[in-house]
């Protein structure tokens, strides 16, 4: 029995090993003069997971080598089950995709599936008119003189509260994280730029808030490089913990926006007028307060829910945050 069970194994693996290697030589035949070449079956597949944690000088030293053998500004790569990767160093290349048909290049199911439970239906995970929308919409509240006043006194406020910090260190002559401090600097400013409230990483160890946001991150990050993260997602322990920290960053951010809902309605009240360009005066100048002075002036039919607004704040902290921070 052991025999026949060692057997059967046995040419299950020749037979799978018959097939890969099949595919792989049919792929070699198919060969494009961009595509970084494999010596082995899988063999891109294996170097992106191998050097996940520093993908981006993997790629800057593959795309050296590629250019050394084919002289050429553009290169893709093709793993199993998953979209051709295309990379590109041409200025050319870069304006034709983010200026001259920009619509021709949306981020795609692949892309909006990953990043669905952070960001939702926010401006960075939607195409086509609903990105426009948002676009439009945004870029009208950002040219506000309140907006701008906002940014410039809690960037104010928030850079003396970093410095004081800093100048501590400095008297105690005491190492630190000066990266840590700038995620915390930016954290609290763009949080209080886009919900009206400090978040107060600056005064605290570890934000919790903060450190879901950060995983909820690297986990759709990961999955771009895993054709099976789906069951990864629902069958291990990273993908159970992901789900978790979407949780704990879903239950702050509605209970912020609700909480903005109930002052801004507050201070609607007080001034028993529906007019938007009075209730402003009372309104802190944040991106969701706006957005509600918005939802009053008339041009909106439908009321702004919780989650399009809960979208809208996320995807402004990912666009505020971690930019900045990298500066």
């Amino acid at each position: 029995m052991i025999e026949v069970l060692i057997s059967i194994i046995s040419y299950s693996i020749l037979f799978f090993g018959i097939i890969i290697s099949f595919v792989f030589i049919a792929h070699q035949f198919r060969y494009k003069e961009d595509e970084v070449t494999e010596i082995y079956p899988f063999q891109n597949a294996i170097n992106m997971i191998l050097n996940q944690h520093r993908l981006c000088d993997f790629i800057y030293e593959t795309f050296n080598l590629h250019r050394k053998k084919c002289d050429k500004d553009t290169m893709t790569m093709k793993i199993p089950g998953m979209n051709r990767f295309v990379f590109t160093l041409s200025l050319e290349n870069i304006e034709y995709i983010l200026k001259t048909k920009f619509e021709n290049f949306g981020k795609g199911p692949a892309f909006k599936e990953r990043f669905q439970g952070l960001l939702g239906d926010g401006i960075f995970n939607t195409d086509g008119k609903v990105w426009y929308n948002h676009r439009k919409v945004s870029s009208l509240l950002f040219n506000t003189r309140k907006f701008k006043t906002t940014i410039l006194d809690t960037y104010k406020e928030h850079s003396e509260t970093l410095l004081s910090i800093i100048h501590k260190f400095a008297k105690q002559k005491a190492k630190f994280d000066i990266q840590d401090l700038m995620f915390k600097f930016t954290l609290d400013s763009i949080g209080q730029i886009a919900f009206g409230y400090n978040i107060g990483a600056l005064n605290k160890e570890r934000v919790e808030f903060a450190d879901a946001f950060d995983y909820c991150q690297e986990m759709a990050y990961i999955s771009f490089l895993n054709p099976l993260h789906l069951l990864y997602l629902h069958l291990t322990y990273d993908g159970w913990k992901y789900k978790n920290c979407i949780r704990i960053v879903d239950e702050y951010a509605y209970d912020l926006v609700r909480r903005r809902r109930i002052d801004y309605e507050k201070e609607k009240s007080k001034s028993n007028s529906t007019n938007s360009e009075y209730v402003s005066q009372f309104t802190n100048g944040d991106l969701l307060s706006l957005f509600l002075d918005r939802e009053t002036d008339g041009e909106n039919k439908e009321p702004l829910t919780d989650t399009f607004l809960r979208d809208v704040v996320l995807n402004f902290i990912i666009a505020g945050r971690d930019t900045t921070a990298q500066v």
